[in-house]
């Protein structure tokens, strides 16, 4: 089952003509700088009341109170992958909230699973260790779901999903497919063993599904952090999965910085001829 936060620098032109506006463009390139690359998510306690997304899908197929979900069917696992896990799954993006349900430390984070061996119950309050993509507890971790995986590969490949597709999600369904396109990648599953929607709107969430799979490529702009159980919880629960946007590089900032001050050095020579 199962955030991803864009941030945004708009309008600088609007700041455009003043030496406040010059300032204020210098602040807001500033803080900007240095929140980026900071991810939404943390280590620690995360609440989690249900599915991410609520409209336009299933909602709540199997009536037990975990909304924002589909249906689909996992027919087999692969070879190598001991999990027990086959038959009708709820599927979608999570709603983690940091912290807990009456005190929360921060914004909702969109949270996926890539854990078919264990749950995460709604209403639950759980701990997690928080690891790059890059992190090698990560790629072994990927690298253990079936015969053959390669962990560094695997999270590549779900980078590019989250960077080409990611910011499009708007409905259950769509949610749906992509949480489906994640389990397609981690666990290879294809062919007969392919996961498939099969709740109302089976055929539109399956089409979506090779819509998703059918472009892994291009830069990847989002970046994956695994959120693992940190053995806190009195019982395994889910390991998930978040994306975040990749941070601009620093010469980027050093560049935006140099326009901001570009605009100063103008606005002091039009004050000198003033």
């Amino acid at each position: 089952m199962a955030m991803s936060s864009l941030l945004d620098l708009k309008n600088i032109t609007r700041f455009k003509g003043t030496s406040t506006g010059v300032r204020s463009l210098s602040v807001a390139l500033a803080c900007v700088a240095a929140l980026a690359g900071a991810s939404t998510a943390r280590a620690g306690s995360y609440y989690f009341p249900g599915g991410y997304y609520t409209t336009g899908g299933s909602v709540d197929p199997s009536g037990d109170g975990y909304t924002g979900y589909d249906n689909s069917n996992i027919p087999t696992m692969p070879v190598g992958n001991t999990t027990a896990v086959t038959g009708t799954v709820l599927t979608g993006g999570d709603r983690l909230t940091p912290g807990t349900q009456s005190a929360p430390t921060g914004p909702d984070i969109l949270a996926w699973c890539v854990d078919l061996s264990h749950t995460i119950n709604i209403g639950s309050t759980n701990n997690f260790s928080l690891l790059s993509g890059g992190n090698p507890t990560t790629t072994a971790y990927f690298s253990s779901l079936y015969t053959g995986a390669n962990g560094a590969t695997t999270v590549a490949n779900l980078e590019h999903l989250a960077s080409n597709w990611l910011g499009s999600i708007t409905t259950v369904d769509q949610s749906a497919a992509f949480q489906i396109a994640m389990w397609d990648i981690m666990f290879d599953f294809s062919g007969a063993s392919a996961v498939t929607a099969n709740g109302a709107n089976a055929a539109a969430v399956n089409a979506q599904v090779a819509t998703y799979l059918g472009n892994l490529s291009g830069p990847i702009t989002e970046q994956l952090t695994y959120l693992q159980d940190d053995g806190t919880n009195g019982g395994s629960i889910q390991n998930l999965a978040t994306f975040t946007p990749v941070p601009l590089p620093a010469s980027v900032w050093l560049m935006l910085s140099g326009v901001a001050g570009v605009g100063v050095m103008a606005r002091r020579r039009n004050l000198s001829f003033a």
